[in-house]
């Protein structure tokens, strides 16, 4: 246990040092430039940004990086700290001993998720006040923290009913991994049917887009390129955002195309039908199931990492005695490893994800330039989201790689561009 500890704090100061890089790299180093090859073009946004205004759109990106880059590590070494210091096992133990042992589980996930929760707070809160200070967010100091504590019950008790199932699990099945995928896909489609039904409205009012004109143009042109939606929404984000944006969600009699009520307001009837466009490419390509499926498959390989890693780690524990550390796989006390292990995984597993992410915005977006009946409507519309949405900043390839689920707004409107010009 002793070795642990040591090993503990030496991985605490890499942190430090890592952190002090990280940022010196993205505060002074890291271009968010775009590419010169825009210059003189329709995507040079560049060209369109009053005075002043670029330092606004490199800050905002540069913070949004380095706060991923910043916090992921420092959950691990949160979770970390209930592992393997005598403060955490000290917190551990003071809260078993005040719980029934049936309420462990859940109340030690509550307990490690509200200390990660806070611990993320000023990050979150950076973040927050400078998208105040550029116009980007609406929302009071109230309102925002009420959107986080919100945020975050909902969190604890979603992850927590899958921990209850998981470690349900691995009492009863030698092999609770593969039980436990064979599950994951009803607990899926189940959660995407309830999302926009029940969680959602917990933060936003989401009603039909209903007896307008930009709903008859949307209707119109879905009938005229043979595409069954019918479900059209509107979400009240003015209310905490000045931001642009639109999405599919939704399986089954859930499915639906989402408008943002900002969206609505700031663009041109042809311009929102671009926009619709785009979205009925991910609907017809079929890419919110794809997205799903492949998600339920990168959770065995996940599931089964989780085991193997987890078994080695009962094993470490159990020779480190009188300490009381987990004996078995099903303990309580593994879940800040279990946390820590699933929390690389999903890190290491980023650029895959997002990359696919932006083949099928990609593809969306083809599908946009071949069947929306305006295409300047297209560059104008993505103009204004990436003037308004302060997304005018082009990342470093490493980090476009690791963590863009869409292509850079300037590709985009180039390729519309290049489009035009064949």
């Amino acid at each position: 246990m002793a070795s642990l500890s040591v090993w503990y704090q030496r991985f605490c100061w890499v942190y430090v040092v890592y952190a002090f890089g990280i940022s010196v790299y993205f505060l002074f180093f890291a271009s968010f430039t775009p590419p010169g090859k825009y210059d003189g073009t329709e995507a040079d946004l560049l060209a369109l940004l009053a005075p002043g205004e670029w330092q606004a759109h490199e800050q905002l990106a540069k913070v949004r990086y380095l706060v991923y880059f910043l916090v992921t590590p420092l959950k691990w070494l949160i979770y970390g700290m209930f592992l393997w210091t005598t403060f955490g096992m000290a917190m551990q133990e003071a809260l078993f001993r005040g719980v029934r042992r049936q309420l462990r589980l859940p109340a030690y996930l509550a307990f490690i998720y509200v200390v990660v929760d806070v611990a993320m707070l000023p990050f979150s809160y950076v973040q927050y006040r400078l998208a105040v200070r550029e116009g980007l967010s609406v929302q009071s100091i109230g309102d925002w923290l009420q959107d986080w504590l919100v945020s975050s019950l909902v969190q604890i008790v979603l992850i927590g009913f899958i921990a209850i199932l998981v470690y349900s699990f691995m009492k009863k099945f030698r092999h609770w991994w593969l039980w436990m995928w064979l599950l994951a896909a009803p607990l899926a489609c189940m959660y995407v049917i309830l999302q926009p039904i029940v969680i959602e409205p917990l933060f936003y009012e989401t009603k039909p887009l209903e007896n307008t004109e930009t709903e008859q143009d949307i209707l119109a042109f879905a009938t005229s390129q043979d595409i069954g939606v019918n479900h059209l929404y509107e979400v009240n984000r003015s209310s905490t955002s000045t931001a642009l944006n639109a999405y599919v969600y939704g399986i089954g009699h859930t499915a639906r195309i989402v408008m943002w009520d900002t969206t609505l307001l700031a663009l041109a009837p042809d311009e929102i039908l671009y926009i619709t466009a785009h979205e009925f490419g991910h609907f017809v390509e079929k890419h919110f199931y794809l997205g799903l499926a492949g998600s339920i498959l990168l959770m065995l390989p996940m599931f089964y990492c989780i085991d193997q890693l987890l078994t080695h780690f009962v094993v470490r524990s159990s020779n480190a005695q009188p300490l009381k550390l987990p004996q078995t796989k099903s303990d309580a006390r593994t879940l800040p490893f279990v946390l820590l292990v699933l929390s690389v995984l999903l890190f290491l597993s980023s650029p895959i994800q997002n990359g696919v992410s932006r083949v099928m915005e990609e593809r969306a977006d083809e599908y946009a330039l071949t069947h929306a009946p305006d295409q300047q409507a297209g560059i104008r519309a993505y103009q204004a989201i990436g003037l308004r949405n302060y997304s005018v900043a082009y990342p470093p390839n490493w980090v476009q790689w690791w963590l863009s689920s869409h292509p850079p707004i300037s590709d985009r409107i180039y390729q519309i561009v290049q489009s035009d010009e064949t």
